[in-house]
Parts: structure tokens; C-alpha cells; sequence
């Protein structure tokens, strides 16, 4: 420990004797130490050590009432197993017998009274050195500890996240393989296919392929997030009317139990946005209002637009019936790895949805913000930047 930090140390001295109380207590003030509690009741021993929580303990052995070692006891019941706090006994008994049976009361040093000046503050300063070395390696341990819960936490979550792509990807393939065999089949067995159902086949395959390079994109931005590097976002003018009509018409076809609507004025809304990341944005907040809301219920999306002097902002919001977040939960939603405490047993899930949401929305000089009741569902309210040329609200 540097310097004179260990005069930062809280001390606790207990002596029925008044004069040795003034005396000790003016010799560590004297010494620079300034957070010192003292009484001459050992009775009050213990409500003074559970209010001052001191890093010392100076303790006469020989008292009324209750003597040193009742006293040691009934501090040592107070402290958990792994936690050091020195008592340095102050006794004129120095025979062996007493010397060993206040070591195993939990003395960590003696002074024989009288007791020299230098020597008191030499002891007082050991102990307390020692007092905050041990907090500080305790501190250390502690340290070390999350870092390996957190990174077992990592693994497991990578390991989760792996699990549901290599499932999510399973689907696509299966269908990608299915029409691909069909139309060898078709066109093997059956002569050349009419054109229609070619078409069909042929928009299929296009539909899965599109879906695994999605997929795709989506491992290769949580790789960047988990390492806390940015996306390279390929912008190019896209209409978000349109975009949110897809993804809701798309999660329809999933979510046969919950009634999806999209509301809007306007006919286009087009801004210079990654189609790709966007998509996923809205995706994965129309997946989590359909997760956590009850069969029956309704989500409702939104595309707006809020005017401004900087050419006006695209408004996406995603409202539902579910859960809820609860209060303590909501400033932590956008974390990595985080999941709000009522989610769990809803649904499985990896906590780095939302985090690569907000970092998508970021990216492209945006915002997202949740409103959130528990029981009373949730609105995610997406704003996008504008460039004025690009949009077009109807008139």
C-alpha cells in the first residue's frame, strides 16, 4: 500500500480504564489517524463495532462486565469466515496461558501495559497495512472471480447463439434442398417445367438463399459486437414503408397466434439506410413483441415521420400487449448479454439482440428508446436521420 493511506483506517478501542482511553485516543489522533471510536463499557463493544465497522480493534483484556475475550467472541460471530479484521489486546497478563488463549479468541498482536508510544503506533500501523493489503488481494480475488463468471457466461452464450443459427440456418437449407431436388427431378424425370412453377421453385431457392446470407451477415455483426468494433454499413436509398410491410408480412406467416398490424400515412419514406441491418432491426423487434406477448394479443408497427430543421427524422415504433420490462430492468436492456429478470421464463434467448439493434441504429446517427410497464407491454421507438431529398411522405 502507498503512502500514508492506512491512516484512512477506522479503530475501535475498548478499555474500562478512562485515562487509557484519553491517552490512546489522543495519541493516534496526534498520529494523523481521524476516524477513532472508543468507549470504556465493553457492553458497547458491539453496537460500536457494527456501526463504525472499524479496520482495528484495540482491546483491553482485563474488564467489568464482559472481559477481552467474550468480547473477541462476540466480534469474531459478527465477521464471515474469509474476512480479516485485527484485534491488538492490550493486557498486563503475559503469561503463555493467557497469550495462547487470546490468539485463539482472534488476537492478532499484544502490547503489555504500560505500553510504549513508538511501539503502539508501530503495531497500529502493521496491523493496519496488513488490514488493507488483505482488502485489496481480497479485492483482486473478487475482480478475477467475475471475470470468470463473465467469461463463462460468454461461452455459454456463444454456445446458445451457435445452437439457435445453426438451428435458424437448418430451416432454410432443408427448404433450399427440398427445391433444388424437386426441380432436378422435374426437369430429369418430367421433361422441362412450366414456366410459372419454375418461376415459383426458382423464388423459393432466391427467398432461402437470401435468408442464410442474412443469417450470415447477422454471425459476422455479433462477432464485431462481442469485440467492440463497428459495422460497415452498405447504405443505399431504401423505403422503409416498404421494408416494414415485409417484415410484418413475413413474421405473419410464423406468428399465427397474434394479430400483426402496420400502421402508416405515408406511401413512401425512403433514406439513405443499410436494408440489411434495418431489416434486422425491425425484426428482431417485432420477434421479441410476438415472444413475450400472450396468444391473442396484437402488435402494432408504426412508420412515421417527426420534422425537424435538419430535414426531419423516420419515426419505427413496435408496440405490444406482453410482459412488460420491469423498472430496475429498463436501463440495462441495451447491454450485452443482459436479459431483463421476467424474460427467462418466457422464452430462451442470448441477450445480444437488443445490443446489436442499438448499435445498428447508432451507426446509421440514430436512436432507440424503450417505454415499458411490467404486465403493460412495451413500445421501441426507433428514430432515423432524413435526408430531405430522399423522402417521400404523402401529400
Amino acid at each position: 500500500m502507498a503512502g500514508d493511506a492506512y491512516l484512512s483506517g477506522r479503530i475501535l478501542v475498548v478499555d474500562d480504564e478512562e485515562s487509557n482511553v484519553i491517552l490512546l485516543t489522543r495519541m493516534l489522533t496526534r498520529a494523523g489517524y481521524s476516524f477513532v471510536t472508543s468507549t470504556t463499557d465493553s457492553r458497547q463493544a458491539l453496537p460500536l463495532f457494527r456501526e463504525s465497522r472499524p479496520d482495528l480493534v484495540v482491546l483491553d483484556l482485563m474488564m467489568p462486565y464482559l472481559d477481552g475475550f467474550a468480547v473477541m467472541e462476540q466480534i469474531q460471530a459478527e465477521l464471515p469466515e474469509d474476512a480479516y479484521v485485527p484485534i491488538l489486546v492490550l493486557t498486563a497478563d503475559v503469561t503463555p496461558e493467557a497469550l495462547r488463549r487470546a490468539l485463539s479468541a482472534g488476537a492478532r498482536d499484544f502490547l503489555t501495559k504500560p505500553f510504549d508510544h513508538t511501539e503502539l503506533l508501530l503495531r497500529v500501523k502493521n496491523l493496519l497495512e496488513t488490514r488493507f493489503l488483505y482488502l485489496s488481494l481480497q479485492h483482486q480475488v473478487n475482480r478475477l472471480e467475475l471475470m470468470a463468471t463473465q467469461a463463462q457466461h460468454a461461452v455459454r452464450v456463444r454456445d446458445e447463439s451457435l445452437s439457435e443459427i445453426t438451428h435458424d440456418i437448418g430451416q432454410p437449407l432443408a427448404a433450399l434442398k427440398l427445391t433444388t431436388e424437386l426441380l432436378r427431378h422435374s426437369v430429369t424425370d418430367d421433361g422441362p417445367q412450366e414456366p410459372e412453377r419454375m418461376v415459383q421453385d426458382l423464388a423459393r431457392v432466391e427467398s432461402a438463399a437470401d435468408q442464410i446470407a442474412a443469417m450470415i451477415s447477422e454471425l459476422s455483426d455479433l462477432a464485431r459486437l462481442q469485440i467492440g468494433r463497428e459495422l460497415v454499413l452498405q447504405r443505399q436509398p431504401t423505403d422503409l414503408v416498404a421494408l416494414a410491410r415485409g417484415v410484418v408480412g413475413d413474421v405473419r406467416k410464423t406468428a399465427r397466434r397474434h394479430r400483426l398490424r402496420l400502421e402508416t400515412e405515408e406511401e413512401r419514406l425512403v433514406g439513405n439506410w443499410d436494408p440489411i441491418r434495418i431489416r434486422r432491426v425491425l425484426s428482431n423487434l417485432i420477434d421479441n413483441a410476438v415472444k413475450y406477448s400472450p396468444a391473442g394479443s396484437e402488435v402494432v408497427v408504426s412508420v412515421g415521420v417527426e420534422s425537424g430543421e435538419d430535414g426531419g427524422r423516420a419515426r419505427l415504433t413496435v408496440r405490444d400487449q406482453g410482459i412488460g420490462i420491469p423498472e430496475p430492468d429498463l436501463p440495462h436492456v441495451f447491454e450485452r448479454f443482459f436479459r431483463a429478470g421476467n424474460a427467462a421464463a418466457v422464452s430462451a434467448g442470448t441477450g445480444v439482440g437488443l445490443a446489436g439493434v442499438k448499435q445498428i441504429v447508432e451507426q446509421h446517427g440514430g436512436s432507440i428508446s424503450l417505454q415499458s410497464a411490467e404486465g403493460k407491454g412495451t413500445t421501441a421507438t426507433v428514430l432515423l436521420p432524413l435526408e430531405g431529398s430522399l423522402s417521400h411522405p404523402r401529400a
